[in-house]
């Protein structure tokens, strides 16, 4: 190959990059309820109204609105852990988008990539916990990988499959050994195939500051206790919902405006509605469940009476007058 040619693939490699790392995105955010290719088993879908970006909850979640109305589709983003022990909890946050971008992608295929060092220190996915979690186990392809270079081979070609919904990789690659280069190719393959990639540093932890990344977003995990639900009987209380601390780390070509504005330090705790399968902001007190068996309101709506104090004094003297008489009559 000529130098020439060589100089002529590197500017188009280059312009290439400006133009995917110059892109903004508007600060306005904006969502649509839209029902899903099977609405009597799938329910509706919170989306953007960006087409690009997809909304990880419902109106007003906290995380849309610094992301600047929720996750790119089709890039790379970046999960690590705020402390080795986080690591369960990073993996059950990755796994949870991944159920949110099969929700843009119904008929797609999701792709777990497990290195063999991860399945012997973390296990293997367990079905009836990714069922629960939301995510169908017959629309899962795990695959096991024996290096680091094998990991990274093995999401490159499947972000490029049109078939695929989300690419999950875990990997202990080390901080230091993840080069911008390779997480280029990725964000390149993750763009020309139209996937979302999930990238988990599992070596990582406490380094989100650290890590040099292509990455659109970068998500630092933390665990946090999720609030029980109560038992039918009189046993323990039940575990609740899955719940994470989630701190953006890092935002790449994000809404105009918001990375100024956004404290890079601050934990966003959030849980994991796994029936309506999507992300709630974590309230410090319980909130009543919505109906799902019966329609919202009823009716007839209630009507309001002003009492004056007078009307309001005899209405309390007579209800003593019949509260005694039923005394009495019971006596």
């Amino acid at each position: 190959m000529s130098l020439a040619g060589s100089s002529e693939r590197i500017g188009f490699l280059r312009e290439t990059l400006a133009r995917i790392e110059a892109q903004t995105f508007p600060a306005k955010i904006a969502f649509s309820l839209q029902d899903s290719p099977d609405a009597a088993t799938q329910g509706v879908v919170w989306r953007s109204l960006n087409s690009d970006r997809i909304a990880l909850g419902a109106p007003g979640f906290s995380l849309d609105r610094m992301l600047g109305g929720g996750m790119q589709r089709c890039a790379l983003h970046d999960i690590v852990a705020a402390h080795p022990r986080d690591g369960a909890a990073s993996a059950a946050f990755a796994a949870a988008l991944a159920v949110r971008f099969g929700k843009a992608n119904a008929r797609g295929a999701f792709v777990w990539i497990v290195e063999e060092a991860g399945a012997r220190e973390e296990g293997l996915p367990y079905a009836p916990g990714l069922c629960l979690h939301g995510l169908d186990p017959a629309r899962l392809i795990l695959v096991r990988t024996l290096h680091v270079r094998d990991t990274l081979w093995v999401m490159e070609e499947a972000l490029k499959c049109r078939g695929v919904s989300a690419v999950l990789a875990e990997t202990w690659l080390k901080a230091k050994d993840y080069s911008l280069t390779v997480s280029r190719r990725l964000a390149l393959a993750a763009r020309a195939g139209g996937t979302a990639g999930l990238l988990r540093h599992a070596a990582a932890a406490g380094e989100a500051d650290a890590i040099v990344s292509a990455a659109a977003t970068r998500f630092e995990i933390a665990a946090r206790r999720s609030r029980p639900a109560p038992a039918a009987g009189r046993g323990p209380p039940l575990p609740g919902p899955a719940a994470w601390g989630v701190r953006v780390a890092r935002m790449r070509a994000g809404a105009a405006g918001l990375g100024r504005a956004l404290d890079w330090q601050k934990f966003s705790d959030v849980v994991w509605d796994h029936e309506e399968t999507c992300f709630r902001d974590a309230l410090s007190l319980p909130m009543v469940a919505a109906p799902r068996n019966r329609p919202a309101r009823t009716g007839a709506p209630a009507q309001l009476v002003a009492i004056g104090p007078r009307a309001f004094s005899y209405a309390t003297s007579n209800m003593d007058k019949d509260q005694r008489r039923a005394a009495s009559r019971v006596a």
